[in-house]
């Protein structure tokens, strides 16, 4: 699939930063959401990582979408 293949569909990029790699010690926190003609972006941030389950619920909403 080229570019402009993929611009034209409905794909979205979808990006998580994490504080690791290990599930029960780190954290998410943040993540993005863009379509590839760069039209719309949406970004989620984590204040703290207590607030991490927010943040999941966040990205799920959105996902939804």
């Amino acid at each position: 699939m080229n570019y402009d293949e993929i611009k034209n569909s409905e794909v979205i990029f979808f990006d998580i930063e994490t504080t690791g790699l290990y599930p029960k010690e780190d954290k998410i926190i943040s993540a993005s959401f863009i379509n590839p003609d760069g039209s719309d972006l949406v970004q989620f941030f984590c204040e703290a990582p207590q607030f991490e389950d927010i943040l999941v619920e966040q990205i799920v909403e959105e996902l939804k979408k």
